[in-house]
């Protein structure tokens, strides 16, 4: 191997390693921000997790790219019914945070 691929291989296991902690950290975030949601609501957030439905790159406000994060996740609000609410980050920031309509029994 020379130098150059050497560096360049570098440069790309960094950038997998960058990418590979921004997602866990979005995913974590999202959880926070479904969670919160569901609590503010008086409903139940199931499993514990969200689910990454959609992944691309967008502009904030500012101009500049960011990676764009829809994500899915259920809740219910008298514990037999399932009911989905979704999320979006851009970057590191929550767009929004919808509940599915539900009704308490």
């Amino acid at each position: 191997m020379t130098l150059t691929s050497e560096i360049a291989s570098l440069l790309l296991l960094a950038g997998v390693a960058w990418f590979w902690q921004q997602a866990l950290r979005g995913k974590e975030i999202a959880r926070s921000a479904g969670k919160r949601a569901c609590d503010q609501a008086g409903v139940q957030f199931l499993d514990d997790t969200v689910e990454l439905t959609r992944l691309r790159w967008r502009r904030d406000a500012a101009g500049g790219l960011r990676i764009y994060r829809h994500y899915r996740f259920e809740f219910a609000a008298d514990g037999s019914h399932r009911f989905r609410g979704e999320l979006a980050l851009l970057g590191t920031k929550v767009q929004f945070v919808e509940l599915e309509p539900y009704r308490l029994h």
